[in-house]
């Protein structure tokens, strides 16, 4: 499948198609952050931010070593994350229909 640049492909979210929130330019720190990507634990965080495939934002803010993200960054990473995993459910159907296609021929 051909990758398409960022700002031509229909399937990522921009920016004004994530709806606002009254919130999204309040900060939240690491522990809400992770709230709010289901909960996961420092450690897959840390993961995450030092991963090149998973894409999580690296902190809008660093006061006294501590991370803070506007709200709306991990919003954005997570509206980014959930077009992926459709992509790749896609992707996975069409490779399984080609394979059951060519298979009853």
């Amino acid at each position: 499948m051909q990758e398409l640049p960022d700002d031509e492909d229909p399937l990522r979210p921009k920016d004004d198609d994530i709806d606002p929130k009254p919130d999204d330019e309040d900060l939240t720190g690491s522990t809400e952050a992770r709230r709010m990507c289901g909960g996961i634990s420092p450690m897959t965080e840390w993961r995450w931010r030092h991963s090149e495939t998973v894409g999580f934002p690296q902190p809008d803010f660093v006061i006294d070593g501590r991370n803070y993200w506007y709200k709306r960054t991990i919003r954005r990473f997570l509206a980014r994350h959930a077009n992926n995993k459709l992509r790749r459910r896609a992707d996975d159907r069409q490779t399984i229909s080609t394979k059951e296609t060519g298979a009853s021929q």
